[in-house]
Order: structure tokens, then sequence, then C-alpha cells
């Protein structure tokens, strides 16, 4: 018994420490404690005194390396002691620059101090804009710095392939902003338009040819799991005939007035897949990471609530997410659209078929 206990818990040690691994980690360059300049090597200057930092040689905490620059300025960037209190203070035209070995990635950079109000790449004291092996910050004016904290990570590696599924309808949605894919066997790739209110879909994309990166794509194929090869080759094709967009994470659907969804209708209906409303009368939805969605730009006439892929139009009560509830008074007519008073014919209103 106790040989198993502690076996589990050297195996919920090893995943813990596996996923710190996993996580950024951050150092933190400190200027004005005696333990921050010993830990980098710089001699603390006595009162009314500064000492030069080192310009030939970088500063190096973690796998973070720090390079001062005198650049233009007239005096070497130094570490001051006003009264017993330390602070690193750079001039106009000095510099500092932060870069990790090849395989990390800085992802932020966070300064405090009394003055940290004009560098360059600074914002409000932190820089934090996507991913860089190095970044540099120049003084436009004297700064006093107390702390410099570096947050890096191991860089992802570039996949080499994506794996897709396709269920059981047959169909999926694909999307990846940056990875252009080869469409293997067994599967086809459609773009979709609408022409006079009439859905489209287009079969461009065949065994071996290549999706452009940034490009929503219908798949259809047998339920299965499909392997996408990364291409090296951009690949084209006539964007201006595919309504699909997408994202590669999950956000809100934008760039239209409708937007709809890969789905079967509100009752799950064999054979009802489609472009069905993803929110109430057509609105933004969370899409999907690396799924794709059919969007309807503004001032398009006759769009409908839903786009079934077998050709039928469904009315208002088979739709994925704009099923009226007895609180609705809207009224629609058998293709989903809505309709006044004025229209004559068979409607839908609260879920029902009156004659009008």
């Amino acid at each position: 018994m106790k040989r198993k206990l502690r076996f589990s818990i050297l195996m919920l040690l090893m995943a813990v420490c596996g996923a710190a691994n996993a996580q950024a980690d951050n150092v933190t360059f400190t200027f004005n404690t005696d333990e921050g300049l010993k830990t980098l090597g710089i001699t603390k200057p006595k009162t009314g005194k500064g000492t030069n930092l080192n310009t030939k040689k970088p500063y190096k905490l973690g796998e973070v390396s720090m390079k001062v620059e005198k650049g233009t300025a007239s005096i070497s960037p130094r570490v001051w002691n006003k009264k017993n209190t330390l602070d690193l203070r750079i001039y106009d035209g000095s510099s500092l620059t932060f870069s990790v070995p090849e395989g990390y990635v800085i992802t932020e950079v966070k300064m405090e101090g009394t003055k940290i109000d004009n560098l360059s790449n600074l914002n409000n004291g932190s820089w934090k804009k996507g991913e860089e092996n190095e970044i540099s910050f120049t003084a436009n004016d004297t700064q006093n710095i107390n702390t410099i904290t570096v947050t890096y990570k191991k860089k992802t590696p570039a996949p080499t392939s994506v794996s897709v599924t396709i269920g059981k309808t047959g169909y999926a949605t694909l999307y990846y902003s940056s990875l252009a894919l080869t469409v293997p066997a067994g599967v086809k790739g459609y773009t979709c338009s609408l022409a006079g209110g009439s859905f489209k879909m287009e079969e461009v994309f065949t065994e071996g040819k290549i999706i452009p990166a940034g490009t929503g794509v219908l798949l259809n194929g047998n339920p299965g799991i499909y392997t996408f090869n990364v291409s090296s080759e951009a690949g084209t094709f006539g964007a201006d005939n595919n309504w699909l967009k997408g994202s590669d994470e999950k956000a809100t659907t934008e760039g239209g007035e409708r937007y709809y969804m890969l789905s079967l209708d509100a009752n799950s209906t064999a054979g009802s897949v489609g472009f069905y409303w993803g929110a109430p009368n057509g609105g933004a939805f969370t899409n999907g990471a690396h799924k794709a969605y059919l969007c309807v730009k503004p001032g398009v006439a006759g769009a409908k609530t839903c786009y079934r892929f077998d050709g039928q139009t469904t009315a208002i009560d088979g739709t994925r997410a704009d099923k009226p509830t007895t609180a609705d008074g809207a009224v629609y007519n058998l293709a989903g659209q809505r309709v006044d008073r004025s229209y004559k014919g068979v409607v839908i209103k609260n879920g029902k078929k009156y004659i009008q």
C-alpha cells in the first residue's frame, strides 16, 4: 500500500513539474536593492556616486540576456545611489536590449521605477505585443528604473500537419490563419457564397490541392480523422467567391451582418446538415478554434435563416438557434424570411403555421 502511495505521489509530482515546464518563466533584473546588484555582479556605489554598467558584456539571468548600450548619450547607463536609494539611470540616446536563445521567445517586459515614461516600445511601463527573440528600449530622456521583469517561454515548434475530424454528418469546417494545408485523399473542400439569395457551394480543393493560409473551407468526406500536411507552397484561389471566415481560437464572429454555423437543425434531424444562424436573428456568436463560419455582409438581399446542403428550405422552427418562443411576435414566411402583416400566404408565428 505504501509503495502504491509513494508511486502515486511521484507520478503527481512529475505531472506538476511537466505542466510547470510548459508554462512561461520570468526573471527580474533588480537595481534598487543590495541583493539585486550582487546577483547581477554590479558594485554598489557610495552615496552620491554611480557605478557604470558594463556595455561590452551582457548581464544574464536565466535564459535572458540584457545588453546595455550608451548610444548617443553623453553619460553611460549607471546605477546611482542617492541617499541610499538605488536605481538604474539611463540617459537620452542610451538603450537596453533583452534577448533569449534560439528556441525561446520573450512575451512580456515590465519595468518599474520613478520615471519610465520615455522609453521606446514601452507603454505604461510594459511591453506585451507578441513574441520576440529580441526587444530593445531606447531612452528619449533620463529614466529611473528600479526593476525590469522579463517573461519568456520555449517557442512552440511549427506543426508539420494538423488533424481534422469529419463527423457523422460527413461535413466539417476548417480555418488556419498562418498554415497552408494540403488536402488528403478522401476529402473535398468547398468555398461557399450567396448569389441572388441562393446558397452556392463550389468544389475548389480536391486531393493534393493546397488550401491557402487564412482561408475558411467547408470539408466533405466519410466520417473519420484526416491528416492535412502543412505545405511550403502558398496556394491560390478566387477569394472573392468565398464567404467563409474563421478564427484560430474561440472568438466572436465579425465582418458581416448575419452569421451562420455548420450544424444540424434544432431537432438534430438526420440529413438536415447545413449553415444555420448561430445566434438569434443571425447575430454574432462564439466561433470555435480553427473552425469556419458563413459571413453575410450588410445589404445582401434574400438572406435566409439557414442553408441546408440537401437543397431543402427549412422553416423558422427548424433553425439551429433562432427557434421562436411564445414571447416572439415576429412573423416569417416558409423560406424563413421575416415578413410584415402585408404579406399574403402561409406564415410561421411562434413556431406554428398560419394563413395570412
